[in-house]
């Protein structure tokens, strides 16, 4: 990879942001440049149909506009570690709000001069011993977003582009990271991107079902169900439940809702149908898990936070979780 087309940049941070998910997640579409660095856990990207196994210690980096859908395969958390960013400072995108991109290509300003990665996906996996370097960079950025003190754009500038080169480093040692021969044809994902959009915008109607989303992709509920089932591992019909309670966890974690507002808010018909696919789904019910974020909210709670011996005192696993925002 050449280097020397990145020596003018001067990197516009949007956000930084620490990802914790659990089964499932959505389609992103984002306005800008994208690198995720997976901190714990394991999923899988697919990306214009073509699947990227990533694990603890991989990282990837997208360019805007490019459809990105996550799927993990267990009940154990992802944790990862999130940069939107423009490679170049421009005052009319700087005024551009973190944002999704779906429905907005044509409308967001883009300068040709962000085509530097010229539409390719950069992904590697970081050696062991430079995983440090990465995490140490990307905390240190964090801080400088949430905390907003006196220098931190340029600080985030200076950081971020330390971070792109560093990352794009490793492609030249040859530590990359091998995308799956399993990819979806590109009718089958075009249909899998429509459906996941549809119950992204929908997912909040009692009435929506599998046949009301075969409808909106123009296929028969039995072929798109299949096509779920090959390429996600999961019926369509799970993933919509799967998709709702994700959505309720949220609600309840964030908005400071009641299990039954959530539920409502997330497109389930009652309390009783919404308790039983929770619990069918997590292995508790909603109240239990509820007490447990309220075990981890109590000071000297069992799952707090430590900051012995960590400089980032800041930042609580716990608390700072982004569920596919």
């Amino acid at each position: 990879m050449d280097l020397s087309r990145y020596e003018d940049i001067a990197p516009f941070v949007r956000m930084v942001k620490i990802k914790k998910s659990v089964s499932l997640s959505k389609t992103w579409e984002d306005i800008d440049h994208v690198l995720i660095y997976i901190a714990h856990g394991h999923g899988d990207y697919f990306i214009k149909g073509q699947r990227y196994s990533m694990k603890t210690g991989d990282l990837i980096i997208m360019p805007p506009y490019f459809s990105h859908f996550l799927m993990t395969r267990d009940e154990k958390m992802l944790t990862q570690y999130v940069v939107h960013f423009d490679l170049f400072m421009d005052k009319e995108r700087e005024l551009i709000p973190h944002q999704t991109a779906y429905g907005k290509k044509n409308e967001i300003y883009l300068p040709e001069k962000e085509n530097l990665m010229h539409g390719e996906i950069f992904y590697t996996t970081v050696p062991q011993k430079e995983r440090y370097v990465i995490e140490n960079l990307f905390l240190n950025m964090y801080r400088e977003f949430t905390k907003k003190t006196c220098g931190s754009e340029v600080m985030l500038r200076g950081m971020m582009m330390q971070l792109l080169i560093t990352s794009l480093r490793m492609r030249r040692k040859g530590h990359s990271l091998k995308a799956s021969q399993n990819t979806v044809g590109h009718k089958s994902w075009k249909l899998i991107e429509q459906a996941l959009e549809y119950i992204y915008l929908h997912f909040n109607e009692d009435n929506l079902d599998n046949a009301k989303i075969s409808e909106a992709v123009k296929v028969s509920p039995n072929y798109l169900s299949k096509i779920f089932r090959e390429y996600l591992g999961i019926s369509l019909h799970k993933y919509l439940i799967s998709y709702r309670i994700e959505r309720a966890q949220y609600y309840i974690m964030n908005n400071n809702c009641n299990i039954t507002e959530a539920a409502s808010m997330s497109g389930f018909s009652s309390i009783h149908a919404f308790s039983k696919s929770f619990k069918q789904l997590k292995g508790i019910s909603p109240s239990a898990y509820m007490e447990t974020l309220l075990k981890v909210d109590e000071p000297g709670g069992e799952d707090e936070y430590s900051t012995e011996g960590n400089d980032y005192e800041d930042y609580n696993t716990e608390t700072h979780i982004y569920f596919n925002q």
